[in-house]
């Protein structure tokens, strides 16, 4: 109700809140990065004895942002200054871009992204600042986490976007390569400077795609797509083209009719047709709920399955959803195997099953056998190409 009366369609009154509902609301709020969007109206709903609370809360959050753009701003300061090119990815050149301020949006980190050719030497030069690497999630060359000891902010520093997300090339190259989104950048107001972001068609599908890899679980994202929706500056007949010729076509019509369903936005009339068709539906529903019923989620296998089942219909292409599974079935079921040969994943079924028994007892040897049965069992659906995701 906050996020549509923010941004000006008619909500309904929100109920007088007790203390302890407040204090849930504005915790979630912050989780879901939205405290900036609608901090003013729950300063409004808060009963007397909890505005004080809020307001430290939104003073907190504000106090952040601005260290954060200051972190930001530096990092690219000393990239430029080694003639590396960068691009400011989420954080606070989103929320200036989409927002006008950023203070509006609170990013859980910093991203940039650079060239794959000058991404080692990029993490040299942050790292001389007074920056560690924190985490190397994907390898250090492609994508690496560095941290500022003092102020505990995180930075992720990027590149080969378009290869780790699995866009398709075509020929020539991904539109989404370094070299196509520094061509299409736009230039975006930051504290005083200016700073390097994506296109506004490119964050379009970038954030669409980013959403879909993280099963849409934050509220930000999807008011990220609503504020795009209502810019005049995006083409979206060249976003939908770009991103059918990278196989995410599925993931952007996704994030339009989320949008849509959860804060009344316009769908784009060449949108139209691929955001009503089935699957996109269902698709919509399950992230939706997944939204609303946060705690309703009980860990099971079944629930796994579902998240894969999402994880692989937002896929365009059938062989990109044969490769997701296959990946499903070696992390999830079989173990990861130590030998890449293709008899790695049979000998691990046998000898897991094994394995587990002598170290962890019967038990856990028969909890593994029933997972993969389980697993083998939901498969049908999960390769079908008009995949339903309520019913895997």
């Amino acid at each position: 109700m906050f996020l549509r009366a923010e941004s000006g369609a008619e909500a309904p009154h929100p109920p007088a809140a007790d203390p302890s509902l407040c204090a849930s609301v504005v915790r979630l709020a912050s989780e879901h990065g939205v405290l900036g969007l609608a901090g003013p109206l729950l300063c409004r709903w808060a009963p007397p004895g909890s505005r004080a609370g809020v307001d430290r809360r939104l003073r907190f959050e504000t106090l952040r942002n601005f260290a954060l753009a200051q972190e930001l701003l530096e990092a690219l300061r000393l990239l430029a200054s080694q003639g590396i090119p960068a691009l400011a990815w989420k954080g606070p050149g989103l929320a200036a871009a989409l927002y006008g301020s950023f203070v509006c949006r609170s990013p859980a980190d910093l991203d940039v992204l650079v060239e794959g050719a000058a991404a080692t030497r990029a993490r040299e030069v942050l790292c001389a600042s007074g920056l560690y690497v924190a985490d190397s999630r994907e390898g250090s060359a492609r994508h690496c986490v560095l941290r500022n000891r003092g102020a505990g902010i995180y930075l992720e520093l990027q590149s080969d976007l378009a290869a780790r997300w699995g866009l398709a090339a075509r020929e020539g190259g991904s539109a989404f390569d370094f070299s196509g989104l520094w061509r299409r950048r736009m230039m975006i107001s930051l504290g005083g400077g200016q700073i390097a972001c994506p296109g506004f068609q490119d964050l379009a599908v970038l954030l669409a795609v980013h959403g879909a890899r993280h099963r849409w679980n934050r509220w930000i994202w999807v008011c990220d797509i609503g504020q795009l929706l209502q810019h005049d500056a995006v083409d979206w007949t060249q976003a939908w083209a770009e991103a059918s010729q990278a196989g995410a076509a599925r993931r952007l019509s996704l994030a339009v009719r989320l949008a849509a369903d959860l804060l009344g936005k316009p769908v784009p009339q060449v949108l139209a047709e691929a955001a009503s068709q089935p699957v996109v539906t269902s698709l919509a529903s399950y992230a939706s709920r997944q939204l609303l019923d946060p705690d309703d989620r009980p860990l099971s296998v079944r629930a796994d399955l579902n998240d894969f089942a999402f994880s692989a219909s937002v896929l365009d292409r059938a062989s990109a959803r044969w490769s997701a599974t296959v990946s499903f079935l070696r992390n999830r079921c079989l173990g990861r195997p130590s030998s890449p040969s293709p008899a790695a994943p049979c000998s691990s079924l046998i000898l897991r099953p094994y394995r587990l028994l002598r170290r962890y007892g019967l038990r856990v040897a028969l909890r593994f056998v029933r997972t993969g049965c389980a697993v083998l069992s939901g498969l049908p659906a999960l390769l079908s190409r008009s995949l339903d995701v309520e019913g895997a």
